[in-house]
């Protein structure tokens, strides 16, 4: 009987990946037979600042798609293509997760506005300069605050805040609080330098940003509309700076 098992002399391949092969090479190869290369499939070679930067993008999309209770970070990492414990490496709980991407979105805006500040000679910022300048850092905020994914956000939070109260303070740390210190920093240095006079500049942002932003948002939140267009978001911006300048001018305080 024919023996039906035999050594073929060709050279054999045997896959166990899609991604990985391993060769095994016939004795008797020609040299010029071209190399077969094994595909590789090392991890990319991206740094910290980028690792973390692409897990809080997907940590928002799946966090807006899931809820915070149905989020884990397996599916996180997973979305991400980076191993558990790369995220661990970073956060140690859910909260810090989401408290960073709050804070990612507040740094981008808070770099923007001290860049614009940097270009202020403070020397030289008169009424109309310090108009211009408030204008622009409403415009700022205004445009963070008045966007679906922060409405999506604060939907969330506000969706779990008393089972997960540490959600709520890492949000509103990150969002709101910083949002309006920026803010008061801002009128503290316009009030040393005598171009405006007010009781309390930490009231007076909280205040501020109100006039700019409160009103649509909650709109927007309840759903009962969209989010503002940014004609319109400019128009609001551009009143209510118009009015609390008004209001708290040197020239008023001294009439009054």
């Amino acid at each position: 009987m024919r023996k039906q098992l035999f050594l073929k002399t060709e050279s054999r391949r045997l896959v166990t990946k899609p991604t990985d092969t391993i060769e095994i090479e016939r004795d008797n190869q020609d040299e010029n037979t071209p190399e077969i290369k094994r595909p590789r499939g090392r991890p990319q070679n991206r740094s910290d600042a980028e690792t973390k930067h692409l897990i809080l993008q997907t940590a928002t999309h799946v966090l807006l798609e899931n809820g915070y209770t149905a989020t884990r970070m397996e599916t996180v990492a997973r979305e991400a293509g980076v191993a558990k414990r790369t995220i661990y490496r970073f956060w140690t709980t859910k909260s810090e997760l989401l408290a960073a991407i709050v804070a990612e979105r507040g740094e981008q805006i808070a770099s923007r506005v001290d860049a614009f500040l940097q270009t202020i000679h403070p020397e030289s910022l008169d009424h109309l300069g310090l108009k211009h300048a408030l204008e622009h850092i409403l415009s700022e905020f205004a445009h963070l605050v008045l966007s679906d994914q922060t409405v999506a956000f604060y939907r969330l939070v506000t969706a779990e805040a008393l089972n997960f109260p540490e959600v709520a303070r890492a949000f509103y740390r990150e969002g709101p609080s910083r949002s309006s210190a920026m803010v008061a920093r801002f009128l503290e240095q316009q009030e040393k330098r005598g171009l405006i006079k007010l009781d309390n500049s930490k009231i007076a942002a909280t205040m501020l940003l109100g006039m700019v932003t409160a009103e649509p948002f909650r709109i927007a939140t309840l759903g009962l509309a969209s989010v503002p267009e940014d004609r319109e978001i400019e128009e609001r911006v551009a009143m209510a700076a118009a009015l609390f300048l008004e209001g708290c001018s040197i020239r008023s305080a001294n009439s009054g």
